[in-house]
């Protein structure tokens, strides 16, 4: 069974990929919590479009939600926003995707819809650059992550 999906919705088709992993990892910084989601992807694609097909990518992705207090009873229901992928003040990026390369993901909207246990249903959606097109010459790519996240001991 499937713990989730990660979609890229491209300009010229979906690019579907069942998730192997999907992490919440709290990490303590000056007073504050980042909550980490991390996801990695199977091998294989379950959908490609011809430009990237035969390139056999698994993408992962990344985003850092950071919190006054952290409260795991409290976090269904909850919607996050990380607006930039990178920013002057952060030590290191907020939100990435790694397809061929690590690229910033823009407009994170992060929901929070259910839990069971130690692990939350979460629904992750922004935008980043092609991941064919580095050059920005092709529209925006939407990432659309969804699947059920375990807590990292």
């Amino acid at each position: 069974m499937s713990i989730g999906r990660l979609v890229l919705r491209r300009f010229n088709g979906d690019e579907i990929y069942l998730l192997a992993s999907a992490v919440l990892l709290p990490v303590e910084r000056e007073g504050k919590t980042d909550l980490w989601l991390e996801v990695t992807t199977e091998p294989e694609a379950v959908q490609t479009v011809p430009d990237t097909a035969e390139m056999g990518m698994h993408p992962s992705a990344e985003v850092a939600v950071t919190l006054d207090h952290l409260d795991l009873n409290a976090l269904v229901g909850q919607t996050f926003l990380v607006p930039l992928g990178c920013t002057e003040e952060a030590e290191s990026q907020l939100a990435t995707l790694c397809y061929c390369e690590h690229q910033e993901v823009n407009e994170n909207e992060i929901q929070v819809l259910a839990r069971q246990g130690d692990t939350w249903h979460v629904r992750w959606t922004g935008v980043t650059a092609d991941v064919n097109y580095y050059d920005l010459s092709k529209p925006d790519t939407r990432v659309e992550i969804e699947g059920w996240f375990t807590l990292s001991p």
